[in-house]
């Protein structure tokens, strides 16, 4: 739901990305990361459903576990600092052109 809505707050809203560097920044970090959640939620679903449905043996667990910690080798942590990132440029909106006026 929040990357179809910032979709459309992207394509709705009378703020050019030209002349809002923090907001172009904010789409890139925001829309280059929902491959890294989907492969680390595959891994998660597997662990929960484990968890509920599965005998949840020790050693299963901790291989899907480990399996999600390696996974991408530390791009997911990565993806992390961006969204704090994000939250950062939309508070103090940097790199925003003065329009003369």
């Amino acid at each position: 739901m929040t990357w179809l809505g910032g979709i459309v707050y992207l394509r709705s809203t009378h703020i050019l990305l030209k002349e809002n560097g923090w907001l172009m920044m904010s789409a890139l970090l925001f829309y280059l990361f929902p491959p890294v959640e989907a492969h680390t939620m595959y891994f998660d679903g597997k662990m929960f459903s484990l968890e509920l449905w599965g005998s949840a043996e020790t050693p299963m667990f901790r291989e899907l576990f480990i399996k999600r910690i390696a996974a991408l080798k530390g791009l997911p942590i990565i993806a992390l600092l961006c969204y704090y990132t994000i939250i950062g440029l939309t508070i103090w909106q940097p790199m925003k052109k003065k329009v003369k006026g």
